[in-house]
This record gives C-alpha cells, sequence and structure tokens, in this order.
C-alpha cells in the first residue's frame, strides 16, 4: 500500500486546491516514516506553497465555504507545527480564535445543517484537536468539534434516520434524502443503530438510488476519509440523539455574508446583491415526522432547502425505502430534478445541482410552517412558465393519499382554475399546503400537481403561457409561497378531517407601498398559531417575524435535553 501511496504522490499534478493541502498534513503527521525521501519533499513543497494562500485573510470562518476556512486552519497550525513556521502557525491560531468567537455569537456556523459540509467541518475540527500540539489551541478545537456535536446531535431525527432541519447546503442526492457524505460521520460514530449508514449505502446500491457524481470516485474515499480519524463524540449526546422526548424542538442563531446574484453572470444587470443576515433556524420532531425552516437562506439560495420535512412510511423505518423527505423550489420552465438543466444566470448545470430559482424567508412554531416566495428576477428573459413547486420524492414509495380543495385526487395530473389547499397523507404523517397570495401573470391553473421524475410535484403558478419577458422590478415584487401544517393520524378522526382543519386557516397576504418603497406583510392564523412574517422583497430586509406575537432570534441556542451549562463557548 505505502509503496502505491509513494507512487501516487510521485505521480500526480499539483494544482491549487483547498482540500489537498490538508490532506498531505495529515499524512505527514500520521504517516511521516512510510513517505520516500522524494515524495516526503513534494508533499512539503507543495503544503509550503499552499500557505500564503491559507494565511490570506479573506479565509477565515464565515465566508461563502465555510470547511476552506477550517481546512486552512487545520494546515497553517499542524504543517506550521510541523514545519516550524511560527508566522504560519499565529495566522492559523487567530483564525481559530474566530471560530470560537462565532461560536460564542451563533448556535453554529454559516455552513449549517449540511449533508456534505457539517460532517466536513465537524472533521476538521476532530483532527485538529487530535494533531494540534499546542495544549491551548488543542482545546480550543475541542470545543469547536464539541459545539458541532451539539448542531448534530439534536437535528438527528432516529425515527427516519436523518439530519433534520433546513440544509445550508444540499445537492440533488442529498436533497432527495439519499445517504451520501453524512452517511459515513453517522457509522463512525453510531455504527448500525444509524440505519442510513454507509456500511449500507455506499458499497452495494439499491435500484434507484441517488448518488452524487460518484460512489467509487467521491463518496466512498470520503467516507475513507472522515472513517480514518478519531472524533470526540460527547457521549452525554446520544441520549438527545436516540432517545427524544417528543415533540421536540431547537433553536440555532445563524448568520451569513451578502452574496453577489451575479457571481456567474456576465450582464450588467440591476438589483445584483443580497444582504448579510442573522438569522433564525427552526426544527420541530415527532416520532412521526420533522420539519424545519431558515428564517433566511444561506447565500444566494440557489443550492440550499429553508424548509425541508423527513418522514416515515411504515410503522418502524430500517431502510432507505422505509422514509421520505419533502422540500420546495421555485422554478422557471418546467426545469426537473436529476436532470441536466441550463439557467438563465448560471448556466448549464448537472443533474447533482437541481436550483432554486426563487428567494424564500420562513418562520416556524412548532408543526407550522410558514415559505414566503418571491421568483428570482435574473431568469425573467425566456419564461413560458414560472411555479413554486413543493417536491416529494417517489422513488420507493407510492402510497401518498392526497386531497385538493378537501377533494380526493384519484388520478394525477391534477390542475385546479384556483388556489386550493393540498394535503398528502404519507402512512401516519400528514402534510397540508396552503398557498399564499400567488400573482396572476397569466395562467391555465392556479395549482397543479402531477408526478414527474419520481417526484409528486405540488405547484402554485404565477405564469404559464407563451414565452415572454417580464421586467425586473414585476417579478421581484411578485408574490408565492405556502403555509405547511403537519400533523399524525391519530390527532384527527380521519384525514379528511384535518385537510378541514388546515384550509380553515385565515391567510393575509398583501404588498403595499409607503415612502416610496414596498412592503410584503403576511399573516397566517389558526387555532393555537398566529404567525406574521413583514419585509421589503427588493433589498430582503425583515421588518417583523413573530410566532404567537414572540420574536425570532431570541435565543443563540435552544434545544430540549440539552445541559447549557456543558455547552462550551456559550457564555450567556
Amino acid at each position: 500500500y505505502y509503496k502505491e501511496a509513494n507512487h501516487i504522490i510521485r505521480n500526480s499534478p499539483y494544482h491549487h486546491c483547498e482540500f489537498m493541502p490538508m490532506q498531505l498534513t495529515q499524512m505527514l503527521v500520521k504517516y511521516g516514516d512510510k513517505f520516500d525521501t522524494d515524495t516526503r519533499k513534494i508533499a512539503e513543497d507543495y503544503i509550503k506553497s499552499e500557505l500564503d494562500h491559507a494565511a490570506n485573510p479573506r479565509v477565515h470562518p464565515s465566508m461563502y465555504n465555510d470547511n476552506f476556512g477550517n481546512m486552512a486552519t487545520f494546515t497553517l497550525i499542524v504543517a506550521g507545527e510541523l514545519f516550524g513556521l511560527p508566522k504560519y502557525i499565529e495566522i492559523g491560531k487567530d483564525k481559530l480564535d474566530q471560530t470560537c468567537d462565532l461560536f460564542r455569537r451563533c448556535g453554529t456556523i454559516m455552513e449549517y445543517g449540511s449533508p456534505v459540509y457539517t460532517p466536513l467541518d465537524l472533521f476538521v475540527f476532530a483532527q485538529m484537536a487530535n494533531h494540534i500540539q499546542d495544549p491551548e489551541y488543542r482545546a480550543k478545537a475541542l470545543q469547536c468539534e464539541e459545539r458541532m456535536w451539539i448542531e448534530v446531535a439534536p437535528h438527528y431525527h432516529a425515527p427516519t434516520g436523518h439530519l433534520a432541519g433546513q440544509y445550508s447546503r444540499s445537492y440533488n442526492c442529498e436533497t432527495v434524502g439519499h445517504p451520501t457524505s453524512i452517511a459515513a460521520l453517522w457509522y463512525k460514530v453510531f455504527g448500525d443503530k444509524a440505519f442510513l449508514n454507509v456500511m449500507n449505502y455506499g458499497f452495494e446500491l439499491i435500484e434507484k438510488q441517488v448518488i452524487h457524481i460518484s460512489a467509487n470516485g467521491l463518496q466512498l474515499p470520503n467516507a475513507a476519509w472522515f472513517m480514518n480519524t478519531t472524533f470526540h463524540f460527547p457521549r452525554r449526546l446520544e441520549k438527545v440523539a436516540f432517545e427524544k422526548i417528543y415533540p421536540y424542538h431547537a433553536e440555532f442563531a445563524v448568520e451569513c455574508i451578502p452574496a453577489d446574484a451575479l457571481a456567474y453572470n456576465r450582464e450588467n444587470e440591476p438589483h445584483c446583491a443580497f444582504g448579510g443576515h442573522r438569522s433564525t433556524n427552526t426544527t420541530y420532531m415527532t416520532p412521526e415526522y420533522s420539519m424545519g425552516t431558515a428564517l433566511q437562506q444561506y447565500h444566494s439560495g440557489a443550492m440550499s432547502e429553508s424548509f425541508y420535512v423527513t418522514y416515515k412510511n411504515c410503522e418502524v423505518a430500517e431502510k432507505l425505502e422505509d422514509v421520505g423527505v419533502i422540500y420546495s423550489k421555485y422554478i422557471f420552465n418546467d426545469k426537473q430534478p436529476q436532470q441536466e438543466n441550463v439557467y438563465a444566470y448560471y448556466g448549464k448545470c448537472g443533474k447533482e445541482g437541481f436550483r432554486d430559482e426563487g428567494r424564500k424567508c420562513g418562520i416556524q412554531y412548532e408543526n407550522t410552517s410558514l415559505m414566503v416566495y418571491k421568483p428570482l428576477h435574473l431568469e425573467r428573459k425566456h419564461v413560458k412558465s414560472a411555479k413554486l413547486t413543493v417536491f416529494i420524492p417517489a422513488y420507493f414509495y407510492d402510497g401518498f393519499e392526497i386531497l385538493a380543495g378537501g377533494k380526493k385526487v384519484d388520478t394525477l395530473p391534477f390542475s385546479s382554475v384556483e388556489p386550493v389547499t393540498v394535503c398528502v397523507k404519507a402512512y401516519k404523517s400528514m402534510f397540508a399546503f396552503k398557498p399564499l397570495a400567488l400573482t396572476d401573470f397569466g395562467r391555465e391553473a392556479a395549482v397543479k400537481i402531477e408526478k414527474k421524475n419520481d417526484h409528486i410535484q405540488i405547484s402554485f403558478y404565477n405564469y404559464e403561457g407563451k414565452e415572454r419577458e417580464f421586467g425586473d422590478l414585476e417579478l421581484i415584487y411578485a408574490q408565492n409561497g405556502f403555509v405547511c401544517t403537519a400533523a399524525t393520524a391519530d390527532e384527527y378522526p380521519d384525514f379528511a378531517a384535518f385537510a378541514a382543519f388546515a384550509d380553515k386557516g385565515k391567510i393575509s397576504d398583501v404588498t403595499e407601498q409607503s415612502a416610496k418603497m414596498y412592503t410584503r406583510r403576511v399573516k397566517y392564523q389558526n387555532d393555537g398559531v398566529e404567525l406574521y412574517f413583514i419585509y421589503n422583497p427588493l433589498v430582503e430586509g425583515i421588518v417583523t417575524a413573530t410566532a404567537n406575537k414572540k420574536p425570532f432570534l431570541r435565543h443563540i441556542l435552544k434545544a430540549d435535553m440539552l445541559d447549557y451549562k456543558k455547552i462550551p463557548l456559550l457564555e450567556d
């Protein structure tokens, strides 16, 4: 093995990379005596050539890719100690101090709740704790790793085997709920107790299983990387992960830097930036389902899931086919998941990335989520359809019951000229989607339900017709969205009774002009819940976000079953 490893290192091309400096540093620390003289020099020279980039002040814990900043911190400190380079050690320590400060003001990192990048960030902190020589900073790395576990354990939904809540960054594989990088973390720490693990779904793929890029070329090498380390999981959190007292609640404060909406676009478009923010992620769980909502989306929002549901479709879930997920995206021109799509401002995107073409904000109180959507104006020029779609993957399960406007839907496709509440039942879990105001630019139907590309798709339309162009502000101020109410079968006499309850909820959704600017005011009321949201659609500044008259952003970190006195870096 070592002969082959030296051969690979000797003959590989070396270019700038965010991952390779850390990986080679790990190899030198753990297997330095196995390197040949020439391959050790190759590795050392490459790592040293990348240190100035890692030291750049723009590479830090709250950049677009937090994992880049964290890997740079590891390399600066560990390689600096290995090679005797105090300048880089001090820069790395400063970056780690910045991470500690972030955990003092936020529940978790900016790159939160990602089945791909959460395990990577967690892994990097664990490796810092394993390999930093300075005891003070080794202890700080251990604190950061523990804070990552304090995000992961409360968001692990054992009944469905999924990371619950909202996802900052998610490729199509993770969005549809199929195992990815986090499956290796589950197995490493929880073993077979976590059934969606890499041993079950990494080596022998089941029919219709979605893979990110390649199992052998990417997912298994990543799994090997994660498995070949020592994590420091606080065993007190195992009860939080696997023995939750339901219903379970979690709120985590997060922050996000601004996003350039035209990062991939060469045209001189107006209204092209999205502001930074401080936000709240809210998650609610029962033994049957989990629901998560992000107050504001991560960065550009194109690959983030601000609304996400997991559920069981049988009594006891033991395999991937026993669980499902629900997500939502704004779609122009009927783009579909699991295929190549071409976007006006982004260009061609492979099937690994299914992008949201809308902007969204959301608030949640227990089992009720209010999602406020608007179309992304950059897609405005060649429009044949514009709609918000709720996607329910149906790769394995097809036993859904559907009601639209209180009436049973026996066959698909279904359409309604008028906006109606659509309810879906999967085993014991029931979900109602009540549309907000739907700006009508001309359409055949307000609501359509179809089965396409292995998904049940519930769509709320703003436009459908001949190809046309919209004005930029015309789309920015367009209204769409929904209220999702979740429940289980034992809470209502039958599915129809649940649908009747969800449908009687009152919605007020008005965009009004004041002082030459527009404000969208959305209120939802039903028994025991009032959600109120006010913002400006142009700059996305939030004025009001309350649940039962209480504002969000009151807590840095709040989750059931946690002993706050034991949480590091949480000082108030």
